[in-house]
C-alpha cells in the first residue's frame, strides 16, 4: 500500500503545466514527497502492530497485563477487519488530504503525523507488539 501511494505521489509530481499555474494547487516538491513516504510507512507499521494486538489480545507480554486500543474509533477490542479498513482508510485520507494542501503546510502535515506514529509505535513495541503480516 506504501508502495502505491508514493508511486501516485510521485505521478502527480510531473503533471502538467496547467495545474502548475492553478492558484489552489501546488505540485509537490521532492522533499514533502519522501515526507509523505515516511509518515504513510509509520502508519503501515502502527496497522500491522495493531493487527498482533487483534490477533493475540489475551497475550501477556512484557509484564504488561490488561491493555485495550486507545484508538477511540477502533474500540478497545477490535476486529483484524476493523483495524485493516480503519488503517487502510487513514493512510489513504493521510494522502489525500496532504496532496491539496499547500508546500509550506504539506511539510507540517507530515511532521505532524510523524510526530504522533512514532510515540505510538514505541509504545506498542514496548509493550511487545509486533509488526507481522496479517494473513
Amino acid at each position: 500500500m506504501v508502495l502505491l501511494l508514493a508511486v501516485a505521489a510521485l505521478t502527480a509530481t510531473h503533471q502538467a503545466r496547467a495545474e502548475e499555474s492553478s492558484p489552489w494547487f501546488q505540485r509537490p516538491r521532492w522533499h514533502e514527497v519522501v515526507l509523505l513516504g515516511a509518515a504513510e510507512t509509520l502508519i503501515l507499521v502502527d496497522v500491522l502492530q495493531t493487527t498482533d494486538f487483534a490477533r493475540n489480545r489475551n497475550r501477556v507480554s512484557n509484564g504488561y497485563a490488561g491493555h485495550w486500543e486507545a484508538n477511540p474509533l477502533l474500540g478497545g477490542n477490535p476486529s483484524m477487519a476493523r483495524v485493516l479498513i480503519l488503517g487502510g482508510s487513514g493512510a489513504a485520507l493521510t494522502a489525500f488530504t496532504w496532496y491539496f494542501l499547500p508546500h509550506g503546510v504539506r511539510t507540517v502535515f507530515s511532521a505532524a503525523v510523524i510526530g504522533i506514529e512514532v510515540p505510538c509505535i514505541l509504545w506498542n513495541a514496548q509493550v511487545g507488539l509486533s509488526v507481522r503480516l496479517p494473513f
